[in-house]
């Protein structure tokens, strides 16, 4: 089936079923994975264009280089699998591969993935709502990390203190 073909079938207004192109109220009213998979490869090329690029110093630095290596760099999601836990628990993803443009579209399906699963969605967004995001573990783990410089649990900086 077309890509044309898909949206004309998803889509929600008779007028669209008659021209080339969706009208816009079809992805307003009803987001679909074709329009999600459009935004995340746009996204990438974008990315692709104003950081890889002009950043090739930096993904080549030994630094980055060690840090992929050593999969230190991941992207989670904290939510609370029982609303009567204070822990959260985190859904992620390693990030790996960064610069290549084909790993970071197949990272952005998966990231949208695990965001989205049923089990993550709502109380990821329950998080986000009641939590100023500091850059700190402290934000999902209070019981492990402080952002404070305390001897009891392990220092993890805000962003705006490291």
């Amino acid at each position: 089936m077309s890509s044309i073909a898909f949206i004309r079938n998803q889509c929600c207004c008779w007028e669209a079923a008659f021209s080339f192109a969706p009208c816009i109220k079809c992805f307003i009213i009803q987001p679909s994975a074709l329009h999600t998979l459009a935004l995340i490869t746009n996204e990438q090329h974008y990315v692709e264009q104003q950081l890889i690029k002009k950043s090739a110093a930096v993904l080549k630095s030994l630094p980055y280089i060690l840090q992929e290596k050593c999969g230190l760099t991941n992207v989670v999601f904290p939510y609370q699998k029982h609303f009567y836990d204070k822990k959260y628990s985190l859904a992620g993803l390693e990030v790996d591969h960064f610069i290549h443009l084909k790993a970071r579209i197949r990272l952005g399906k998966a990231m949208y993935q695990t965001l989205f699963h049923p089990a993550v969605f709502k109380e990821a967004l329950a998080f986000a709502e009641h939590t100023s995001h500091t850059g700190s573990r402290s934000d999902y783990w209070p019981h492990f990390f402080t952002a404070a410089d305390e001897k009891v649990k392990r220092s993890s900086p805000t962003l705006l203190e490291a």
